[in-house]
């Protein structure tokens, strides 16, 4: 169609016939799969496109505070409500106990900014013990609340389905180590 460059997001959460469940994970590791020898098919070919949860960069990647502390949401930026309130991401527009000020006085809420500076996987109990906590950063704040009702406790299906991303992110750039 075009595209250079896509990134896929998998529903991950509780609630709806929308969430992807762990009844789910063989057949999307296997698109997985799929998709990484699609992949790299066509950066064989005059195809070349960029998937973004297969750009790793295992040699240099980011400095290691980023790779402690995920994604910078409630202190990096913000979201935006149209009624000018602030959120940490996205994801948590329209959840009050997630304001964390307004575009007329700025940050106000600081317990809520420091929980979410302070929520790294350093501190996520269910990372410290795992290979892949230096790629995903201890996964998305928000999958994590909305599963577990805590920012604190990743999702688990986020993280089998992140670590089978990274598997295949080693297995392109192992070919193309070959293939330079």
């Amino acid at each position: 169609m075009g595209f250079k460059e896509i990134s896929v997001e998998p529903v991950v959460g509780s609630g709806s016939d929308l969430y992807f469940t762990e009844s789910d994970i063989p057949e999307l590791f296997q698109e997985y799969e799929n998709l990484a020898l699609q992949y790299i098919e066509r950066l064989s070919g005059d195809k070349k496109f960029r998937f973004y949860h297969f750009n790793i960069n295992l040699e240099d990647g980011s400095c290691l505070f980023k790779r402690i502390t995920a994604c910078g949401a409630g202190y990096e930026y913000l979201a935006v409500s149209p009624e000018g309130k602030l959120y940490p991401c996205h994801q948590f527009v329209g959840e009050d106990k997630f304001i964390i000020g307004d575009i007329y006085n700025g940050i106000s809420n600081h317990e809520l900014e420091k929980e979410f500076v302070e929520n790294t996987i350093i501190k996520k109990e269910k990372c410290r013990d795992c290979w892949a906590k230096l790629f995903c950063s201890g996964g998305c704040h928000a999958n994590g609340y909305y599963t577990n009702g805590s920012i604190a406790e990743p999702n688990d299906i986020s993280c089998i389905l992140q670590k089978k991303r990274i598997e295949c992110a080693i297995m392109i750039k192992a070919w193309q180590s070959e293939h330079k």
